[in-house]
This record gives C-alpha cells, structure tokens and sequence, in this order.
C-alpha cells in the first residue's frame, strides 16, 4: 500500500466515523447538542428557502407560494439529513476501496455505490475489500432503519403539540389570544374554568420544550391550517396566565403563575437552541429595558395601551379586575418580560401569521451551525 492509499484508507474511515456519529446524535440519542453535519445541512436548506419564505423578493412566487415553501421546509431538512448521511457513507467507503484495492477512484465510486444500495452489479476484487462491502451494506440499511423509525417519533411529538394548538381555536379564537381565552370562557359563565387548564399547558409546555430541541426540525414543522402557529398558541396561554395572575382581582392560585414559569423555560430553551438573541433572561422579580428588539420605552413590546384595551374587555365582560391599574400594569410588565422576546422571536422565526400581542419583526438569522456552543 503506497502513501496516497494509506491516506485515502485514513481519510474514509475518518469520514465514516464522522457520518455514523453525526446520524447517531441526530436520530438515536438526540441531546439538544448542535451536531456539526446536520447543523450545516440546515444552513444550507435554509439559505436555499430563504427567498421563497420571503415576501419582498420578485419572482419567486412563479417556483412555489410562500405558503408551500414553509410548510416544505421542514421535512426536505429532515430527508436533507438522510441524503447528506448517504453521500458522505459512499464517499467515504469509495476512499476506503481506493485504498485497500486496486481500484481506480472511479471503480471505487462504483464499488461503494453498489454496495451502499445492496445492488451487487459491482464485486470486490479483493478479500479486504469485501469485508468492507459487507460493512457498507449494513450501515446502509441502518441508515434507513434510523430514518424509518424516526418518522413516528418525530410526528408523535407534532401531534402532541398540534392537539393543544387546535383545540385553542375554540377556546381563544384564530389567532388565539389570552384575552380571548378568558373572555370565551366568561361567556360561558365562569372564567374562573380556566383553571382547570393549566395543568395541560404546563405539561404542553414542558413537552415542547424537550421536544423541540432534540428533534431539530420540529420547531419549523408548520401546522396544518395557515391561520395557526405552536408560536401563537404558546403566546395566548403565557398571556391568558399572565392576566390571571397580573390584572384579574382573584385570591392568588398557584397553577397560573406556574404556567408562566414552565412557558418561560421552554421558550428561552428553545430560542436559544436556535441561536436567536434573546439577550439575558430577565430575573422575576425585575424588567429592565429592552433594546435587543428595538424598544427603549417599554421592557416589554406590548404598550400600555393594549393592556388598557384588554383589562377594560374584562371588566366590561364581567371579569373582576383590580382597582389599581398602575399596580396591575407594573406587575404585567414583571411577568410578561419573563418570556416577551424569546415569543417574539420564535414567532418570527417560524414565520407565524401576526397576532395583536406579539410584535412582528422581520424574522431574526437561525443560527443552526455554532462550533463554540457545542
């Protein structure tokens, strides 16, 4: 074996190892770590869709509506995974065959390519060689087994998302808001019946902010319907929670304040999985300025004013709400910041349709590839 063999062997078995690692961390033991390969196939889908989820950009509307291209996204990412893993795998076991046969790179290609698919219109010419073929067969089928057994686990995880962001549409409107959400259930005769829903949100919450860090597609994975987004429906929850516990003249509960707190964690989690830059979380008990999205009046995007509009529904509704606005309004504020710009930012990101209480800013650079965060 000559020099450049040794280094052809070296080179793919180092890129085997690279690949196998790459799909085992994607698929078998997902961490919330960004893995180096998958982290760049999606800097890459995502620059190649970035003109289509746009609107300003001419032209593209004539390929595919911006409405398809975000709801493709997502799964052409996750089979985008699985095509990169084969290229690499060929690859990689076409330097192997270069180096241990008397193959030219060509036959090589050849070689690996056949028994990558399990076709056999290629032998080995060597003994080492087909050690190496049988090798690659395997790893061939346990990349499609990995890919075949991923698929329900990553649409378990989307219904069990989808299941509260629809049933929101009944209970806080399309989009959902959370002073929809307990004005409807006033409507019905007791607000106070959103009590019984925390519970479910917390667990939601908690779910998603697991979830959609381990899975990493899953977060752009779009709902069914244009009208609804997870972003929107997590927004309409932490506000209806927020209300409850900030506005609402109640004898103090546990479970409201504990949603805000599960909301709070998974957005942040999740925001900073992706790379948005959320800045510092803010502690509870304090609301500094906001300048990381452009507000240097308000800690928070919502104003003043739209509180007003909505504390005024309530008590219109018939919905107690404390007699001190200024003391309300402080205390919103307090809340509301725990999770205000990781919201805004995720919505943006995931291209939600707007909603009045979460600001739209044009959508933020998801930082998928980030060498010194791993």
């Amino acid at each position: 074996m000559d020099l450049d063999n040794g280094a052809a062997l070296v080179a793919g078995i180092l890129l085997i190892a690279m690949t196998l690692r790459s799909a085992v961390k994607t698929f078998v033991v997902p961490q919330g770590r960004h893995e180096a390969i998958t982290a760049i196939v999606l800097e890459i889908v995502t620059w190649i869709f970035r003109p289509f989820m746009r609107r300003d950009v001419p032209g593209v509307r004539r390929i595919v509506n911006r409405s398809s291209a975000l709801a493709l996204y997502a799964p052409i990412a996750l089979l985008s995974f699985y095509a990169t893993w084969l290229l690499l795998t060929w690859l990689g076991f076409s330097l192997v065959f270069w180096g241990v046969s008397e193959e030219d790179f060509v036959g090589a290609l050849r070689l690996s390519g056949s028994s990558l698919f399990t076709l056999g219109f290629s032998q080995p010419p060597s003994g080492g060689a087909m050690a190496s073929v049988l090798v690659e067969a395997g790893i061939g089928l346990f990349l499609i087994a990995l890919l075949i057994g991923y698929f329900p686990t990553i649409y378990s995880a989307y219904q069990r998302r989808e299941s509260v962001v629809s049933a929101l549409q009944e209970r806080a409107g399309t989009p959902p808001t959370g002073l929809e959400l307990i004005l409807r259930h006033q409507e019905l005769g007791d607000w106070q019946a959103t009590d019984a829903l925390w519970a479910t949100y917390e667990a939601w919450f908690a779910d998603i902010g697991e979830s959609h860090v381990a899975l990493e597609v899953l977060p752009f994975y779009r709902s069914l319907a244009d009208d609804r987004a997870w972003a929107n429906a997590a927004g309409a929850i932490l506000d209806a929670a927020t209300l409850v516990t900030t506005t609402v003249d109640r004898r103090p509960t546990p479970e409201a304040p504990m949603v805000v707190g599960a909301g709070s964690r998974a957005l942040w989690r999740i925001a900073s999985h992706l790379g948005l830059d959320a800045g510092p979380r803010p502690a509870t008990t304090t609301a500094g300025l906001d300048r990381a999205l452009g507000t240097e009046v308000h800690p928070i995007t919502l104003t003043r004013e739209q509180w007003e509009v909505a504390r005024d529904r309530l008590e219109a509704a018939g919905v107690p709400v404390r007699a001190d606005a200024d003391a309300a309004w402080a205390d919103f504020v307090r809340w509301r910041c725990q999770y205000d710009r990781p919201l805004v930012l995720l919505a943006a990101a995931t291209y939600a349709p707007p909603t009045a209480w979460i600001e739209r800013i044009p959508p933020p650079r998801v930082r998928f590839f980030r060498p010194r965060s791993r």
